[in-house]
């Protein structure tokens, strides 16, 4: 089955991706600061007290309630406690033991309990396996939360995305900048779109400004 036209998609990653997928995007990731005790980044709306100028209001110590996190523990901790027993129905000894050693490695209890806890957070999570060549350590698995991917699906299909764009910061070509950089893959291909250099991640305006080629997806399923 041939994957959608994803023309718009590579239109919307070229224009810095629409509105509506940036709010999206921005409330995701305000959900993953109350998560990490980051609300000092929120306080903004905080009312000072009477007489307190803004320096005073500053070094006030500030006391946060952890709601979210602990609303999200709660859910999610009893789980993975222990972690789940991962054995092939059937197989050989190599592949039990190749198994084995990717849980060692990849940490897969550690990774799933993050994984639920993301989705519980923000309604879904996606784990990228890269396949690295490297016999010694063959996989790497990649996390991403709701703030860094999108999944496009059809409408009569909603459950199988045909096509996902994850976003990431990577370092720019001068100190002290960053980049965003999207990845879209679909079954047929990947290609890698990065913005100009810029100062602020929070930056509204960034756009993609290298476009990489499509190159053929070798797993030629979304991985």
């Amino acid at each position: 089955m041939l994957t959608p036209d994803v023309t718009h998609i590579i239109a919307d990653i070229r224009d810095g991706m629409p509105a509506s997928v940036k709010a999206a995007w921005e409330c995701f990731r305000a959900n993953e600061d109350y998560y990490a005790l980051k609300n000092h980044l929120y306080l903004e709306g905080l009312v000072r007290n009477d007489g307190e100028d803004l320096r005073a209001w500053e070094d006030r110590p500030k006391e946060y309630s952890r709601l979210t996190r602990r609303a999200i523990h709660c859910l999610t901790d009893d789980l993975y406690s222990p972690g789940p027993t991962r054995k092939l129905n059937e197989g050989t000894a190599e592949a039990q033991a190749f198994l084995d050693a990717v849980d060692e490695e990849c940490h897969l209890s550690t990774l799933f309990q993050q994984a639920d806890r993301k989705a519980t957070l923000n309604g879904y999570a996606a784990i990228e396996v890269h396949a690295t060549g490297d016999p010694e350590s063959p996989l790497r698995l990649y996390l991403w939360g709701a703030d860094e991917l999108k999944a496009y699906c059809s409408n009569d299909d909603p459950q199988n995305p045909f096509a996902v764009v994850t976003k990431s910061i990577i370092p720019g070509s001068k100190r002290g900048t960053k980049r965003r950089k999207w990845t879209l893959w679909t079954a047929e291909f990947v290609q890698s779109f990065e913005s100009k250099d810029f100062d602020d991640q929070s930056c509204e305006h960034v756009t993609g400004h290298y476009i990489g080629p499509q190159l053929p997806n070798p797993y030629r399923v979304l991985p």
